[in-house]
């Protein structure tokens, strides 16, 4: 139960902004290491690299994968607009209580 990108590109060409986006959300993401995303990925936190020039082992990645279930945290966080719930409750009771 986890989502997973996989950007199989053996010959460039793929978009940079597109696996920034993916990673953005917290999507784990495969690609290889000749892809743009490589650049952007931090491996083992946000995704891991195929070997381009090996794809007879993508499908043991696939395996270890699904095996460990990675917890990937987004590429960028935003900082909360409102006060959390408990925090307007507290502040509510605060004022009743004067």
């Amino acid at each position: 139960n986890h989502s997973v990108w996989i950007e199989p590109t053996l010959l460039g060409g793929d978009d940079p902004a597109l696996a920034k986006e993916i990673l953005s959300a917290g999507i784990w993401m495969l690609a290889t290491e000749i892809s743009s995303a490589a650049g952007v990925i931090k491996a083992g936190q946000n995704g891991d690299m195929l070997n381009s020039r090996d794809r007879s082992t993508w499908a043991a990645e696939l395996l270890q994968l699904c095996n460990h279930r990675p917890k990937p945290k987004p590429l960028l966080h935003f900082p909360l607009t409102q006060p959390s719930f408990s925090e307007q409750l507290r502040q509510l009771h605060q004022s009743l209580s004067l």
